[in-house]
C-alpha cells in the first residue's frame, strides 16, 4: 500500500465501502483470491492494513496479520507514514516481527 500506491488500481483489484473509515479490497489473479480490510483516519490516511489470507510457515495456517502506519509527515508535499508495524495475531498473542522508520 505505501511501497506502490499506483497498483492498487490493478484490474484484478475489486473495492467495497465498507463504512466512512474503512474499504475491503479483494485481489483476483488466476482464480486465486485474497483480500484486506484498510483502515483510514479522519484525514483520509491510511492507519492500517488487516488481512486474514497471510500464512504462517511454521504451521501452514492462516493467521491474522496487520500492518499499523502512524506519525504521518510531509515530504517533497506528500503526507506519508513515518512509522509502521508489521504484526501476525496468534493466538497465544501478538509478535511484531517488524518496526519501520522513515528516515525523512
Amino acid at each position: 500500500m505505501f511501497i506502490c500506491p499506483g497498483a492498487l488500481i490493478d484490474d484484478r483489484i475489486t473495492w467495497e465501502t465498507l463504512d466512512a473509515l474503512s474499504a475491503k479490497a479483494t485481489f483476483n489473479n488466476k482464480g486465486t483470491t485474497i483480500s484486506a480490510i484498510l483502515y483510514f483516519n479522519e484525514k483520509g490516511q491510511l492507519i492500517n492494513f488487516v488481512s486474514k489470507d497471510r500464512y504462517s510457515v511454521s504451521e501452514m495456517k492462516a493467521f491474522p496479520f496487520s500492518t499499523p502506519a502512524s506519525n504521518y509527515q510531509e515530504v517533497n508535499g506528500y503526507r506519508l507514514p513515518n512509522y509502521g508495524e508489521a504484526i501476525w495475531h496468534y493466538p497465544d498473542g501478538d509478535f511484531v516481527y517488524g518496526k519501520f522508520r522513515s528516515l525523512m
